[in-house]
Order: C-alpha cells, then structure tokens, then sequence
C-alpha cells in the first residue's frame, strides 16, 4: 500500500507539470484526465494536441521537473518565445487551483554577470569616448573627468533603484535575462552625456558581447588592454616614483632644512580617472606625478627643470652615501667638531701675516673634540688634512661629511705660530627642542 501511495504521489506530479504546457497553446480539455489514465493514451494524445513538442521528449522532461518553474523554463528552452515567463504565467493564472505563478529569482544575478562580462569593453569605450570627445579639446584632466562620468554610470548602476525596479520586471519577463536588455538600462544612463549619444541607437541594437565588441571594433575603439589593468600598471609604476621620491624628500629636508624627524611613510597613491587614459612610460611624467603627491611647493621648486630622480638627487646636491643614512638609521648622520667659524677680518689676516685662505675660530664648546684637541677661540684654522680652507660654511659642511670616529689633521694659525692638531670627528648632537 505505501509503495502504491508513493506511486501515486509520483505520477500525480508528473501529471501536474503537463497542463500548463497544454494551456499554453489552448488545447487543454476533458479529455486530458481520461488520456492520463495511461501514458500510451497521454502520449497519443500530447502528440495529437501538442505536435510543437514531441510525446516522448514532452513525457520525459514532466518526470523530470519538480515544480512548475522547471517545467516552465523547460518548456521556454523547447518551445521558445511562445513559453516565455509572461506566457507560463498566463497560462498557470488560467488554470488556477493549486498552479500559481512562478518567477525568475535570480533576475538580478543574471543582470550582474552581464554587467560583468561587458564592464571590459564598457571601460574601453568610456576611454575612446573620453580621448575622442570635444570636451577639453585634448586636455588631460577634462579627458579624465568625462572618463569618470561615463565610468560613473557602470559603477553605480547595481546601487541605483531604477536597477532593483529593473531586476524585479525582469524577474516576471525572462526566464533568463538577455544581454540586450541589461545594455538598455546602461545606454539609458548614458543619455545626457553628450559625447555618448551619437553611439547610443547603434548600442541598443546590441544583442550580446561579442556584438558589442564587434561594434566597438568598428568604431575603431581600442579593445587591447583593460583600462581597468592600464590604470593599475600607471599606479604601480607612481608608486614605485612616488618612493623613491619620497625618500630624496626627507634627505632634503633633514640635509638642506635641519629637520631631523623622520617623516612617516610615504603618501598612498590612490587611482584616479587619469590612469586609465594612457600608459605613463615616460621618467619625466612619472616624476612630475610623483612630486604632485608628495605636494610640498618649496621642494617642487627646488626640483624644477628636472627630468629623472638622478637629474633631483643631482640638482639637490643628495649624495647617496646620505640617503642610506636615512634608510639605515632614520636621519643624517654628520661629523661634528663643536666650533663655531666665521671669514678672518682684513686687519687680523694683516696682523697675522696671512696672505689668503683660512678660517677663524670664534667659539669652541666645552668638551667637544675642538676643545679635547687644544683648539681654542681666535685661532685661524688654516687647513684639514692638507686642504686649504677658504670659507667658514664650506669648512663645516666638510667636516660634517667626515665619518664619526674618524681623526683630522687640523693646521692652526696662532699668532705667528703654525700647530698641527689631531681631532676625532664626532657625531653632531640632535638640535634642542
């Protein structure tokens, strides 16, 4: 008995899904419940009413379906637009009871895979529109911005409500959605776009991706590389500038400006709508680029002129013993000797009976390697390790570029007298806060 119930259960669903098919073409009558009774007679009868769809075939896709959407979608795949979603439900509405209507509940994830699939060549074509178009007559920034315009348009289309009113008639319209119909809620959003609309009639006759790509072909856009990767490979590279640039940055300003905190890291650099125009290949854009993020005017200036990183180290006077210094140990380190020097006045070079060059010493701090050494103030530094000296503020930067620890030999001038001195360089102290 329960084997006959299940049985029944069984062939009673396998029934069920035959009538809609049946009310599709209007053929459903009385005869259909004597013709169920055995399945020679229901085929014969399928095929005498629904010759569209073969018996056997018909037979075999009811026992297969669970309810009527499968059925329904089966029907669509066999029969076509005469078993579209709209059709299927007319057709359960009519038969009413227990058969009620069906919808398409992945309407929205089949809308965003299309989305999906056409945002490649969406994105070349907002590129071609953008470089093409009058607005700016070339200029770069106006290109962006209409880049980011059109762009704009596929990036908020899955938040917009105009696209879940879409996904919901879709979802009672198709049994799956079509390309074209996606691409008409896209060619809506680009109406008041100017540069746009003379391509928007042959857009909507756009029935699937490859007919998009062969109309972009056409339209000679350029279909080679994504924007989407050509704006990541223009990142990558500013990136890249924008580091090493940033390091020359803090060298300048600890070496030439007496800072001598470290600056954090480097400023991120975010993708703009610029980066997907064109590839930026060139050293001199990438560190014109570079220097707009770093955005401090006084060292824009200092590098004015300048086409590579090695033309700014090479214009800021940055060696590169220095900038391993601040990669190493966070800051410049300088030789220090602990004077303070000033140019010899004409009368005490007479009186001295120095005819050019040298240095006089006017302070000395106490406990420094000047003040270890015997140095004392009023003393005329006449030369270091066999260099003549001529000015006091070249004298410090050389002593400055001598490693901690290292010795100098120091040539004095004491009143008639000359002294050689032996000073050990140290380390110059970080500035009072």
């Amino acid at each position: 008995a329960d084997i006959r119930d299940r049985w029944y259960v069984l062939k009673r669903v396998f029934l069920d899904r035959i009538p809609p098919v049946a009310e599709l073409f209007g053929v459903l009558d009385g005869d259909f419940d004597d013709a169920a009774v055995d399945t020679d007679r229901l085929a014969k009868w399928l095929s005498r009413r629904i010759p569209q769809w073969p018996s056997e075939d018909l037979l075999a896709t009811a026992r297969e379906c669970h309810d009527d959407f499968e059925m329904g979608f089966a029907a669509w795949r066999k029969l076509g637009d005469d078993a579209e979603l709209p059709q299927w439900n007319r057709a359960l509405r009519r038969l009413g009871g227990k058969y009620a209507e069906v919808e398409n509940d992945r309407a929205q994830v089949q809308g965003k895979r299309h989305l999906l699939e056409a945002a490649r060549w969406l994105r070349a074509f907002a590129r071609h529109v953008a470089k093409k178009g009058r607005r700016g007559s070339g200029d770069v920034d106006c290109q962006a911005a209409l880049f980011s315009e059109i762009e704009a348009v596929h990036e908020r289309l899955e938040t917009d409500a105009k696209w879940q009113r879409r996904c919901y008639e879709w979802s009672r319209r198709y049994w799956r959605v079509p390309f074209d119909a996606v691409l008409d809620v896209v060619c809506d959003e680009y109406e008041g776009i100017t540069e746009v609309e003379p391509y928007l009639e042959a857009l909507r006759g756009v029935r699937t991706v490859d007919e998009l790509k062969s109309l972009l072909s056409r339209e000679d856009v350029d279909l080679g590389l994504d924007p989407l990767d050509l704006a990541r490979r223009n990142q990558h590279r500013l990136r890249g500038a924008v580091r090493s640039m940033w390091q020359l940055y803090q060298t300048w300003r600890m070496a030439r400006k007496g800072e001598s905190e470290r600056l954090p890291e480097a400023p991120e650099v975010s993708m703009d709508s610029s980066m997907h125009l064109r590839a930026w290949s060139g050293k001199a854009e990438l560190l014109r680029r570079a220097l707009e993020v770093i955005a401090d005017p006084e060292f824009l200036d200092a590098c004015a002129g300048c086409e590579t990183i090695t033309e700014v180290r090479k214009e800021l006077d940055l060696a590169l013993d220095v900038l391993q210094q601040i990669i190493e140990y966070g800051h410049v380190i300088r030789g220090w000797i602990g004077i303070e020097a000033q140019i010899v006045p004409q009368d005490i070079k007479d009186a001295a009976g120095l005819d050019e060059g040298g240095i006089l010493i006017a302070a000395v701090l106490n406990g420094s390697p000047a003040d270890q050494a015997g140095i004392m103030p009023g003393d005329i530094m006449t030369r270091i390790d066999g260099k003549p000296l001529y000015d006091p503020r070249a004298t410090i930067n050389m002593i400055s570029q001598v490693k901690p620890g290292a010795s100098m030999e120091i040539e004095l001038l004491r009143g008639w007298k000359t002294e050689q001195v032996e000073v050990q360089v140290a380390e110059r102290p970080a500035p009072r806060q």
